[in-house]
């Protein structure tokens, strides 16, 4: 599940719940897969090939999102943003 203040307005609403879906499957690959290795002061991995994102047949069949309005104006989603709140949860579960 995902969740964000996008505040007054949706701009572009099929491409704000694209944009929170991508960032869970993002945040899933931080948590399960993605592993950097340095040696000698280098990565190890060079590419993706070594560094595997987590995969559609790996993913969520459905990721459920919601949008909080609020009086704020519209302040668009980032990446970033959501990636790292949605691996939070996962990290918080699997550390009990």
């Amino acid at each position: 599940m995902g969740a964000g203040d996008v505040g007054s307005q949706i701009i572009n609403p099929s491409g704000a719940l694209n944009e929170v879906q991508g960032s869970v499957i993002e945040g899933l690959s931080h948590l399960m897969g993605y592993e950097i290795t340095i040696e000698r002061g280098r990565a190890v991995q060079s590419n993706f090939h070594e560094y595997p994102p987590v995969r559609l047949t790996q993913a969520p069949p459905e990721i459920e999102v919601h949008f909080l309005k609020t009086d704020n104006p519209p302040n668009g989603i980032g990446r970033t943003w959501i990636a790292a709140r949605a691996a939070r949860p996962f990290a918080m579960l699997s550390s009990r």
